[in-house]
Parts: C-alpha cells; sequence; structure tokens
C-alpha cells in the first residue's frame, strides 16, 4: 500500500518555525515494492512501476512524477547477490509512443538509465538534476514507467522512497471558466507549432475519468447553436485556413465505444477563418465527428495545417446546463393556475339518522400534493365521520336499551 508521509523532523520544525528555515516540499511518496523480485542479474529489473500518463487504464499507478522537485531524491533499498562492479543498481525512467501524442523532443531516448550519485552495499541515492540530466528534460509528463534494474547483479528492490515531493503540482487544474458567452479556455500551455501538420494546443475533457483531467471542459454541454472560435497568430504561408480544430478520442477500458464515430482523430476545418481568427460551428464539428454524441470526446486540439501556429484564445459559445458537477437547479415560479387550485376544502358530514349532531371538518388548502395526498385526505375524512358515526349509535343503544326489556 502507498503512503505519504511527513517526517518527523518537520514535526519538530514546525514548533521552532520561528528559529528555522523549513524545506517548501517536505513530503515524502514511498512506493509500493511488494511486486518487486529478484532480477536475473543480467541488467534486468526488479521493480517497474507504471504511471497514469499514457492514459491505458491498466497503468493508473499512484507515482505521479510531476510531484517531483529539485529537491527531490529516489532513494532505493535492496539486497543482492553476485560480485558488483560499482554501484550494484540503476534508475530507469522510460517513455514510449503514444497514439495522438507529440513526444516532447527533449527526451533523448525511450529508455533513460540514471547511476546513483551515492550508493552502499544496501541503498542508492538518485538525485533530481542527475534524473533531469539523464531524461533529457524536467517535463515529466511523459514518463509512462519507473524501473530499477540491476547492474549485473541479482538484485531486490526492499524499499523504494520519493523525497521532498509536491502533490499539488498534480491536482487536476481547471481547462478555463465559464463566462456569460460559454466556456473561456485557459490557452497558457500553448506553443508554436512545428508548423508539420502538429498542434499548437490540447485540452483534455473530463470524459475519460482520469483524475488528472477531472478539471476539463465537457464537451455534452454543446448545443446545435455553439462555436468553437479560436484566435492566433501564424508563421509561413497559409494555403488556405491556418488551422484545424481536432476532436479526439481513444479506446477506454469498459466502456463501449459510441455508434457513429468516425475515427479516434476527427480533423475539422473551420466553417469561416482570416488571418486572426476561425469559427467551427457545430453542424461541422458533428458532421466530421460523425455523431453528435460527444460523451466520448476525451482531448480537444488545435493543430496547424502548414504553418507554425500559436493559438492565443479560445472559446465555445452557447452552452447547455450547467458545468459538470453542479448540480444545483432553480424550481420554476408557481404558476396563477397552480395557486387558483390551492383552494379550501371543506368535507361536510350528514347528521347521524335519529340525532341532533352535526360534524363539520374543515381541511387547510395547502396540503402537500405528492403521492396522491387529496385522496389520502378523504379517506382520512371518511374514517373520522365512521367512527363518530359508530361512537353515537353505541351511545343511543346504551341509552334506550331499557325500553327492549
Amino acid at each position: 500500500m502507498r503512503s505519504l508521509k511527513i517526517p518527523g523532523a518537520v514535526a519538530a520544525g514546525i514548533i521552532a518555525a520561528g528559529m528555522w528555515t523549513i524545506t517548501a516540499y517536505a513530503e515524502d511518496y514511498e512506493f509500493d515494492v511488494s511486486s518487486a523480485v529478484q532480477s536475473n542479474g543480467k541488467w534486468g529489473q526488479s521493480f517497474t512501476e507504471y504511471t497514469s500518463l499514457d492514459g491505458e487504464e491498466s497503468h493508473a499507478g499512484d507515482f505521479d512524477p510531476r510531484i517531483m522537485t529539485p529537491d527531490s531524491e529516489i532513494i532505493v533499498e535492496y539486497t543482492y547477490e553476485g560480485e558488483a562492479n560499482g554501484a550494484p543498481c540503476e534508475l530507469i525512467w522510460q517513455t514510449w509512443d503514444v497514439g495522438g501524442v507529440e513526444k516532447d523532443p527533449d527526451i533523448i531516448s525511450d529508455w533513460n538509465k540514471i547511476a546513483p550519485y551515492d550508493y552502499d552495499d544496501t541503498s542508492a541515492k538518485f538525485s533530481y538534476a542527475d534524473i533531469v540530466a539523464a531524461y533529457g528534460t524536467e517535463d515529466f509528463s511523459q514518463v509512462y514507467a519507473v524501473n530499477v534494474g540491476d547492474a549485473g547483479v541479482m538484485l531486490t528492490v526492499t524499499k523504494m522512497t520519493a523525497t521532498n515531493v509536491n502533490m499539488s503540482a498534480v491536482s487536476a487544474p481547471s481547462a478555463g471558466s465559464f463566462t456569460d458567452e460559454g466556456f473561456e479556455f485557459d490557452v497558457s500551455s500553448a506553443v508554436q507549432s512545428n508548423g508539420e501538420w502538429g498542434q499548437s494546443f490540447i485540452t483534455y475533457t473530463v470524459l475519460d475519468g482520469l483524475e488528472e483531467h477531472s478539471g476539463g471542459f465537457d464537451p455534452t454541454l454543446m448545443t446545435a447553436d455553439s462555436e468553437v472560435i479560436i484566435e492566433y497568430t501564424y508563421e509561413g504561408e497559409a494555403n488556405g485556413a491556418p488551422c484545424e480544430l481536432i476532436w479526439q478520442t481513444w479506446e477506454t477500458e469498459g466502456v463501449t465505444p459510441t455508434e457513429g464515430i468516425a475515427g479516434n482523430w476527427n480533423k475539422i476545418p473551420p466553417t469561416d477563418y482570416n488571418d486572426t481568427s476561425a469559427t467551427f460551428s457545430y453542424a461541422d464539428i458533428a458532421a466530421a465527428y460523425g455523431t453528435e454524441d460527444f460523451s466520448q470526446v476525451y482531448a480537444i486540439c488545435v493543430g496547424d495545417t502548414g504553418v507554425k501556429l500559436t493559438v492565443t484564445s479560445m472559446k465555445i459559445t452557447n452552452l447547455s446546463g450547467s458545468p459538470a458537477g453542479d448540480t444545483d437547479v432553480t424550481e420554476p415560479a408557481e404558476t396563477e393556475a397552480e395557486t387558483e387550485a390551492e383552494t379550501e376544502i371543506t368535507t361536510s358530514v350528514a347528521p347521524v339518522e335519529s340525532t341532533a349532531i352535526t360534524t363539520t371538518t374543515n381541511i387547510a388548502a395547502n396540503a402537500p400534493k405528492e403521492g396522491g395526498s387529496n385522496i389520502a385526505v378523504i379517506i382520512i375524512v371518511a374514517v373520522v365521520v365512521i367512527a363518530v358515526g359508530v361512537f353515537v349509535v353505541i351511545k343511543l343503544i346504551g341509552k334506550n336499551k331499557g325500553k327492549y326489556y
């Protein structure tokens, strides 16, 4: 079981906060190494932890390498058999090709080996700086697996910890904000595309169920009047519209693909465009995607068409309903007819024969309407009337019983 722990030194530091400077990120992340095995002693792996970053449901591991900070270290504890020629283990930061995702060009390779900066017969330490140098970038969003391999000995990992992590670094960011017009996307992550049908901006939706996408936009809020409006700059000679919109989906375990979806990567040309902006109509989007059911749109991309494109603004207009998760509903005002219907109900019970007793029951008008409440009121009144009648009859019989003897 994975756990997040705060070292006792931090608690002591909090008490003495006026005297000591506390590390900004004092949390440690402890890996679950229960699946570790003894490696084969031929540069094999003792332990592998998949991340959730490749989008595969089966790889939804708890560790997200983006929580690491410049103060972080990976500390691995182990036992081994054989003669180590230097450090008995190595760390491997791994990536691979994922459909529809442009690989970061700074990543050195798919299999990036990191040597420990300090080690002994029972443990090894790997610094953040060394990990970045071996991997090629501080952007760990395409690290799809973290491995611990042997260096020619039969290695068994017994414990593994990432120190000084920032857990809030992977809280789901908001894709943007709702406005009077619709939804305004946060395009601060947009980049200049490569001019070879690459993407300038990608935003994930909430619909694939991944925690890191829970702050995304929900395209099922779109209506037949919705438009996607994109503003941009670009370099190069555009042969027609300089940009295209892409409605993307992929296979998700346990989900039946929606009938009619044209493909996983659905390109939509703009309905109208100029040198600074493009508009995409709902009808054109639905036609290119193959269906108006957008419940399996997992990513929305803006790509270039042969120019170096930079998205500067993006919004979707004329949305319907509330944002995902907002269940507040305003009840409609009561109509005049409904108000008039709430009138006082008066039920008069005829006098019991041969008596002078008259029973009148007045029932308030505002009785609840749900579940046939008016019928219930009538039944209650009837029961009361019968009870009163029986009572009167018994009294009369008791009063006159001497006449019959």
